[in-house]
């Protein structure tokens, strides 16, 4: 019906209709579609019953009846001509999944959800996706405790400026990948209740997140997670990340994971097992302003690592686990020429304590009531730059760069 301009079923009898799917289905010509008289008492499904419809700029949903629909997948699925749409008055409480249900529907500004009843949905992927012109979205009454895919659910959602996810059951939720991809407005986003026990993909999660400025997932359960590629790509002004309880031994998939976080100074990735990570291609590519990162428990076995440190701060200080590490670190350093750089040992794994041993030397202080500084400088190295320095009888700087 993709043809069709016109189209008038005010007169149909739907009192025994109990299917609607596609019944709508790739109509992107038509502009107006009176459905007010429909009676849909009796109606189970209504899976891509308006999809495609991109020409619509009005639908009247005022008299459905939803009470007995049980899938509303793809339902609205590229309506992108709608500006408003009323589905506060939807009876949603045998509905199971709403994956696609409002995705691609750009125009819309706004949309009342607070009233639905999800607590029977299983999937929620790619609902919101692409909504790029909604402003506002409140899902803070959502019950998702039985929801396992989260999928894309508001990815390009350009627009949002908030978003309340705090009351989110995720526990049986297994895909992440890209839930909040593109959420470009956003300023906050508090996911650290999340219960992410079975998720097993969370690449692309929080990609060009563009204006967050912090992201606490120190509670996230990462044990089954196989990939995290891109997760906080594009991330441009996130200044703190807290990943410091993060399980990664089951991750495959680093490639891109930090590219261009370019606000990030410091990174605590202490507790990454990348054991079984085969690729981390541009993982730190653009965190021009990186200059402590922390991988003191990394045995790296990546195949795909090229631009592992593509433009990243030239005097950035690694910590690694041992000289096996601080090696390949210092190759994947020195193919994107960062001289400057240093690799540092940690001394005690565990205890959180380093030691510098790489090209530069270490300067102790024995810090005694008259301390004395003992030096062992190559006399053609005169000036030099502190990492950090811990203070008590005793005391060591880490030199991280001969000026």
């Amino acid at each position: 019906c993709s043809s069709l301009t016109n189209l008038d079923v005010s007169n149909f009898d739907t009192t025994a209709v109990t299917n609607m799917v596609s019944m709508f289905n790739g109509c992107s010509s038509l502009t107006v579609l009176d459905v007010s008289s429909f009676n849909t008492l009796k109606v189970t499904n209504m899976q891509s019953m308006f999809n495609g419809c991109s020409g619509l700029t009005h639908l009247n949903l005022s008299n459905f009846h939803t009470l007995n629909v049980t899938d509303m997948s793809y339902m609205f699925n590229d309506c992108n001509g709608l500006q408003s749409l009323d589905v506060s008055s939807f009876n949603t409480s045998k509905v199971t999944t709403m994956k696609y249900m409002f995705r691609l529907s750009s125009s819309l500004t706004s949309l009342d959800v607070g009233n639905f009843d999800t607590s029977n949905v299983t999937d929620m992927s790619f609902m919101f996706d692409n909504c790029s012109s909604l402003i506002n979205l409140d899902v803070s009454n959502f019950d998702t405790s039985k929801v396992n895919n989260m999928q894309s659910m508001f990815n390009s959602c350009s627009s949002l400026i908030n978003l309340d996810v705090i009351g989110f059951n995720t526990s049986k939720v297994t895909n992440m990948v890209s839930m909040f991809n593109g959420c470009r407005k956003l300023t906050t986003l508090d996911v650290s209740d999340f219960d992410t026990l079975n998720v097993t993909s969370m690449s692309d999660m929080f990609r060009n997140c563009w204006n967050l400025t912090a992201l606490d997932l120190s509670n996230f359960n990462t044990n089954n997670v196989v990939s995290m590629a891109s997760m906080f790509n594009g991330c441009g002004r996130l200044e703190h990340l807290l990943l410091n309880n993060f399980d990664t031994s089951k991750v495959k998939d680093m490639g891109w994971m930090f590219q261009n976080c370019s606000r990030l100074i410091s990174l605590d990735l202490s507790s990454f097992d990348v054991f079984n990570v085969s690729k981390m291609s541009y993982m730190f590519g653009g965190c021009s302003s990186l200059i402590k990162l922390d991988m003191r428990k990394a045995v790296f076995n990546a195949t795909s690592y090229d631009n592992m440190f593509s433009s990243v701060n030239g005097y950035i200080d690694v910590i690694v686990k041992d000289s096996t590490a601080q090696s390949w670190v210092r190759s994947r350093l020195d193919e994107v020429n960062c001289s400057n750089a240093t690799v540092t040992i940690a001394t005690d794994v565990d205890s959180g304590t380093d030691e510098v041993v790489d090209s530069n030397d270490s300067v102790d202080i024995d810090n005694e009531f008259s301390p004395e500084l003992k030096f062992e400088l190559d006399d053609s190295k005169t000036t030099f730059g502190f990492d950090s320095l811990t203070l008590g009888y005793g005391v060591r700087f880490n030199i991280f760069s001969w000026l």
